[in-house]
């Protein structure tokens, strides 16, 4: 009977397992016909239907096999479907700008997957499915009794979804992440799925939720993992009594507004929780002392906060049994806690960008066998870090030690074969003089060694024997000659980013990618390479973004083929010995991505107008010192930076409309200097927008303008240039509404009359060094390595990545000070500040006002026809470091406190008519020579060689002073008679003579009255600008 029994059950496991092997060949029809339905109402959507969307589930093959379609998965067993991965069938681009639109969101049934009854995990997500008055019949999933996983993300329902997902009871894993939910929810709102009796699994992260949520979440008993992460939560935590979930094993809080002192005892409440992720929120202080953590803690992340202490020595007293810990980007200091040294089953290790100090244990690191992860960068880590600590570490896969006061030690491991075989190797700035040590690692994707000190040869060897190598950094090291022809196929297939910038690299690049290049950044800049650049480059690489040769001896022509480059961002071709026309840009098919391209100092040359008449680009575009030529057109200064100068472009200045502020966020910097250009200054260059315009050394002619409007904020300008040209007349009184302006160069024109008093209202840097705009431009692409790391128990798989690819362009600005012209460049711009009106014909005295002027540093007023005595006011240009005012008709005597002047590098008043004592050799004064004071007859002093003494104790004369009698008389005993009479006579043939003069003479005539007028504005402005101010003042 025994046997009979036996024999029975051998039968049917036979028949089981052979229905396990063959399995159903074909899903249910009425499955099938459901999932065409939902393909049907996929299509149904003509504002965002993809053609290409599911194209394996076809309706008129009978042969078709549902259960081998994309995104579904069977039962091997019994052939129905059990899951659907449907996300993101909607293909769409502004997904959080569909919610707001009911006629471009999905109003789907979903009553369709009621015949799918084995149905168990159905992900909607990311399909822009809305709510209608009957909630879709999501209730009527309750009919699918094996329903375990539901996934709704990033859709657009309300509130009134809650009670449709309530109904399905078998629920154990329910995703509601980025709902975009308006209105504010209640208790009661959410406490209806606590229907949901098996739910282990609650994800409500990216949603407006704020601390109500808590108190609605109390009643989930059965919650195993529960994220919140990126909401609204707010304060303290645990007086919302949430602790009352004491099944949690996974507590995800990250990105939200928690903020005080961390109370991790308080925690201890969740006996069974293993993940606790409080990442980048706002809790400030420090850790406590023991830190009173759930005893089967797992994952702990404190990253992203404000603690800012030493850590205690107890502090990770309780946790041996952890495995992730993460403390980085924050403000931690001091050594690493003795308690620390207990974790000796982390496997991943993130203390990354805090401010850490002291010795590595090498102990405690060794001990780490279980390691897989270790990131210890931006820290101030001390003493020598050997990589042989490292050499019984199976499972790492990623080493970060970036940015530290470390010496990595890597020459006594260099011949040892590890036991590990790394991914991701980022030493950069860490002393390191070879890389021989990896020489046996095979599966690298990301090496960044920049910043350190190795030198030799370029090393094929890593390339050769890591096939799979996305991303390799060597910049600023010391290797050198010619990089060799590396063997093997495929060897730059999966390369995606290559610098070897700042090294000394000669001769050609060898460059041999194939038809399946995917190489998206190349920078290769200050090196001494040489030779061509190869065509391969551009017709195989098409997803390059940015490619970087500047600073190099290339030469010959570059893109002169038809270029496929749809996704290039970025184009430095500067500093090289580059010819052509660079027409070929033309032909790109994405030129508005372009978004900088600089190709100065090198031999390009031709009209650019005609190929750049339909070129939509770009935000800097800098093409100084090449051979282009003819006329410009607006769409070349279209951009934020445009530097077109020292080329040979002439006829006139296009007159372009320039975006205002009101309109769009942009700040404008233009330089044109010496060029060609013809012509008066178009009105619409001193627009609101620009902050530098620089037209130098041109043969522009005429008036400066005045602009109609400055915007809606006003003038910007900060640097206006308009030196080496012809313009005349006088320097328009509305230049001082400039009130940001740090440097103004008028110099070389034929400017006439007075210098504007009202020039003192012009900041030239008394704001201290603030500016409403930047002189660096930031721009790039965010660059991510697709290398993941998996082992992470919070589930996240983040990316590897930097914002490697931000690059910022600085404005450069050339200004003459101290006798020489020097380069100013980026931000320093703002901190320099000078006037320059050498050279013209102005005339008058220097504005006492001038000395307002307390924060500028340089001051040239040259060469110019100026009368009168050198303001003694000056003494207040405290910052000033150059002061220029030889070449004029100055007389008086130098002010004696300028010896005050403690920064003053350059002086000179040479070539006036100055008298007296020239200011004692003090200070700064003590360094300046004759060269200083030279071409005044009547200064002296030792500067000059010349003695104040002349035997009697006087002082030489000037002309306008009478010499003494020699007799005993005074010289002013004058016959008074005699005086009036002949200055009466005098006086009325000099007043007949003009009165007569001006009636035979119009344009003296003319000139008079003229000057008569200017005087009469002069004193009108110099009386009303203090009581307008006052006025206004009173009035505000």
């Amino acid at each position: 009977m025994d046997q009979l029994v036996l024999v029975k059950w051998l039968i049917w496991l036979g028949l089981i397992l052979l229905i396990q092997i063959h399995g159903n060949n074909c899903c249910f029809e009425e499955e099938r016909l459901a999932l065409l339905q939902f393909k049907a109402s996929l299509q149904s959507l003509d504002w965002t239907y993809d053609a290409d969307e599911l194209p394996s589930w076809v309706d008129d093959d009978p042969k078709s096999d549902c259960c081998k379609w994309e995104r579904v998965t069977c039962n091997f067993t019994t052939g129905h479907v059990i899951q659907l991965s449907l996300n993101s069938t909607s293909q769409s681009d502004s997904f959080s700008y569909h919610c707001y639109d009911d006629d471009k969101v999905w109003f789907l049934n979903i009553s369709i997957f009621q015949p799918i009854k084995e149905l168990r995990s159905l992900d909607l997500s990311s399909n822009e499915i809305g709510s209608s008055i009957h909630n879709n019949g999501f209730e009527k999933l309750s009919s699918l009794k094996n329903l375990k996983v539901l996934n709704l993300g990033k859709n657009c329902f309300n509130k009134s979804i809650l009670s449709s997902v309530a109904a399905v009871t078998s629920l154990e894993t329910l995703i509601l992440e980025d709902l975009g939910m308006e209105g504010s929810f209640l208790s009661q709102d959410f406490k209806i799925l606590s229907k949901l009796s098996k739910l282990k699994h609650l994800d409500l992260s990216w949603n407006p939720f704020n601390n109500d949520i808590l108190n609605s979440l109390s009643t989930f008993s059965s919650l195993e993992r529960l994220d919140l992460s990126y909401n609204r939560l707010q304060g303290t935590l645990f007086t919302q009594g949430i602790d009352k979930l004491n099944n949690l094993t996974a507590f995800i809080l990250r990105s939200n507004q928690l903020d005080g002192t961390l109370e991790m005892q308080k925690f201890s409440a969740f006996k069974s929780l293993e993940i606790l992720d409080l990442r980048e929120n706002e809790f400030t202080g420090c850790i406590p002392e023991q830190m009173w953590a759930p005893p089967y803690l797992k994952a702990l992340s404190l990253s992203g906060n404000n603690f800012n202490c030493s850590l205690p020595n107890q502090s990770f007293r309780g946790l041996e049994k952890l495995e992730e810990l993460d403390l980085s980007n924050n403000n931690f200091g001091g050594s690493l806690p003795i308690s620390l040294y207990n974790l000796t089953f982390v496997r991943f290790l993130d203390l990354s960008q805090n401010q850490f100090t002291g010795n590595i244990s090498a102990a405690w690191l060794a001990s780490l066998k279980s390691l897989e992860y270790i990131d210890l960068s931006y820290n101030q880590f001390q003493g020598s870090f050997s990589i042989n600590l490292f050499a019984n570490h199976s499972s790492l896969e990623v080493i970060r030690l970036r940015d530290n006061k470390i010496e990595v030690e890597t020459r006594k491991y260099s011949g040892l074969v590890p036991s590990f075989q790394l991914k991701v190797l980022v030493l950069q700035n860490c002393r390191l003089d070879s890389l021989d040590f990896l020489f046996h690692q095979s599966i690298l994707k990301v090496v960044d060694l920049s910043h350190n000190k190795i030198n030799g040869r370029f090393p094929n060897w890593l390339f050769e024997n890591n096939t799979g190598l996305e991303y390799l950094s060597l910049e600023n090291n010391s290797f050198n000659g010619q990089i060799q022809e590396i063997r093997g196929n495929n060897k730059f297939d999966n390369l995606r980013y290559l610098n070897l910038a700042s090294n000394s690299f000669q001769g050609d690049f060898p460059f041999s990618a194939g038809d399946n290049c995917k190489l998206e950044s190349l920078d290769l800049s200050s090196n001494n390479f040489s030779g061509e650049i190869s065509e391969k480059l551009f017709s195989s690489c098409t997803s390059l973004e940015r490619l970087k040769l500047s600073h190099n001896n290339f030469h010959g022509e570059i893109l002169t083929g038809r270029l496929n480059l749809t996704g290039l961002y970025s184009l430095e071709l500067n500093d090289n010995q580059f010819v052509g026309t660079l027409s070929s840009l033309a032909t790109m098919p994405n030129t508005n991505r372009l978004n900088i391209l600089d190709v100065s100092n090198n031999y390009f040359n031709g009209e650019i107008r005609r190929w750049m008449e339909n070129f939509t680009f770009c935000s800097v575009l800098i093409m100084h010192g090449n051979l282009f030529d003819g006329q410009i057109s607006c769409q070349l200064l279209s951009g934020n930076l445009v530097d077109l100068s020292h080329n040979s472009f002439s006829g006139p200045l296009p007159s372009c409309s320039f975006p205002t502020l009101k309109s769009v966020e942009r700040r404008i910097h233009l330089n044109l200097q010496g060029n060609r250009f013809t012509g008066s200054i178009p009105e619409a260059f001193l627009s609101s927008t620009l902050y530098t315009l620089d037209l130098r050394d041109n043969n522009l002619s005429g008036y400066i303008p005045y602009p109609n409007t400055f915007g809606e904020f006003g003038p910007m300008l900060q640097v206006l240039l308009l030196g080496g040209n012809r313009l005349n007349g006088s320097i328009p009184n509305w230049l001082c509404q400039l009130n940001d302006i740090t440097l103004l160069d008028l110099s070389r024109n034929s400017f006439s009359g007075f210098i504007p008093h009202c020039l003192h209202n012009l900041s030239f840097g008394r704001d201290g060094g603030e500016f409403n705009g930047p002189f660096e431009i930031a721009s790039g692409t965010i660059f991510q390595i697709s290398t993941v790391y998996n082992g992470s128990l919070m589930g996240n798989g983040e990316i590897l990545g930097w914002n490697i690819d931000t690059i910022n362009v600085k404005q450069k600005v050339e200004f003459v000070t101290k006798h020489r012209a020097n380069t100013y460049q980026g931000d320093i711009i703002s901190f320099m500040s000078g006037l320059d009106l050498s050279h013209n014909n102005l005339t008058g005295e220097i504005p006492f006002e001038l000395a307002k002027l307390s924060q500028i540093h340089a001051l040239n007023l040259s060469h110019n026809q100026l009368i009168g005595s050198i303001p003694t006011s000056f003494s207040n240009l405290t910052q000033l470091e150059s002061l220029d005012l030889s070449h004029n008709h100055l007389s008086g005597q130098i002010p004696s406190d300028l010896i005050g002047l403690h920064f003053l590098a350059v002086f000179s008043v040479a070539y006036n008519n100055l008298s007296g004592t020239a200011p004692d050799m003090k200070g700064q004064f003590s360094t300046f020579d004759s060269s200083s004071y030279e071409g005044n007859p009547f200064l002296c002093g030792p500067q000059l060689e010349k003695s104040c003494n002349n035997g009697d104790n006087e002082s030489p004369t000037s002309p306008m002073e009478l010499p003494h009698e020699v007799d005993d008389g005074k010289w002013y005993e004058i016959d008074q008679l005699v005086f009036f009479a002949s200055f009466s006579v005098s006086f009325a043939m000099f007043f007949l003579g003009v009165i007569t003069l001006l009636y035979i003479n119009p344009y003296w005539r003319q000139r008079l009255f003229y000057h008569c007028e200017k005087f009469m504005f002069s004193c009108y402005y110099f009386v009303y600008d203090p009581f307008s101010k006052f006025f206004v003042y009173l009035y505000h």
